[in-house]
């Protein structure tokens, strides 16, 4: 009796692309290995998860190539996550802050629109071109931040201040 083949992994990363089951398991492991990695190296999970990211895509492993399915796929990720932290903002303590969390919730959305436009007119993109990567970067940004902000809080390590405005 002969052995039955198992295909290798490069095959199986051919055909991640195809086959979206497949190219969902690799997007949440690698991202739920890396995010546990850094915690244990008391980093934030989100740094993992990004790195993995990069990773993964067609930069360095070519593992995964970006289809209309993953950025659908993100873009509901961010989208649920700015609902969620939605919901658990209480409006007296935005009230509360005031000035501040206007600074900051300005400043998060304008910087990184103003970089992302910026970079990819210097780069000789067309003025449409660039402000949708700066929308996006914009976006992104914003849900990093909370997800960020949300992490720390759940840790509950003492000391809450986080780059980007967050604190408890």
């Amino acid at each position: 009796m002969h052995p039955i083949p198992t295909p290798s992994l490069a095959l199986l990363v051919e055909t991640a692309h195809t086959n979206i089951p497949l190219a969902m398991l690799i997007v949440f492991a690698s991202a739920k290995l890396m995010a546990e990695l850094f915690e244990r190296l008391g980093q934030p999970g989100l740094v993992g998860e990004i790195l993995a990211g990069v990773l993964i895509g067609p930069s360095v492993l070519h593992w995964i190539a970006p289809t209309d399915f993953l950025t659908a796929l993100s873009d509901l990720g961010a989208m649920f996550l700015l609902f969620r932290v939605g919901l658990e903002v209480k409006s007296s303590e935005l009230l509360k802050l005031g000035g501040t969390a206007t600074l900051v919730a300005v400043s998060g959305v304008i910087v990184p629109f103003l970089m992302g436009w910026g970079i990819l007119l210097a780069w000789g993109a067309t003025a449409n071109e660039a402000i949708f990567v700066g929308a996006r970067w914009s976006r992104r940004a914003s849900a990093s931040r909370l997800r960020y902000c949300r992490e720390g809080s759940a840790a509950g390590d003492g000391e809450q201040d986080y780059p980007g405005g967050c604190s408890d």
